[in-house]
């Protein structure tokens, strides 16, 4: 009884000693410069089950991603865009007026991609 107690107390801390914090991508969204996407929606394609965020007020978002790549699509209402996330990253800067998404990783430019937006 003693052995199960203590294998009860410590299940919770191995589960949440798996989460890297890594693996936490930070989104900044904006439609143009200097004007934050209120509301916008990122989620993991194909996930199951489906796995999301929206940005927030001053067009930041989080998002944990468990793979090397991930596609992300970004909507808001009409258009959306998706987009490859290749890792090293820890940060994505999203400009819709640009249509460009740049990722970056200990404060450096790793990637510059061209974003295509679909209706």
């Amino acid at each position: 009884m003693r052995h199960l107690l203590i294998i009860l107390l410590f299940f919770p801390l191995t589960i949440l000693s798996q989460i890297d914090e890594s693996n936490k991508v930070i989104f900044y969204i904006e439609f143009e410069k200097d004007e934050p996407m209120r509301g916008a929606t990122l989620y993991l394609v194909n996930s199951d089950p489906p796995y999301g965020t929206n940005s927030d007020m001053e067009g930041n978002a989080e998002l944990i991603l468990n793979d090397n790549e991930s596609k992300i699509q970004l909507s808001i209402i009409g258009p959306y865009v998706e987009f490859e996330v290749v890792k090293p990253v820890d940060s994505i800067y999203i400009n819709f007026e640009k249509k460009r998404a740049y990722h970056y990783f200990n404060d450096r430019r790793v990637k510059k991609q061209r974003l295509k937006i679909s209706y």
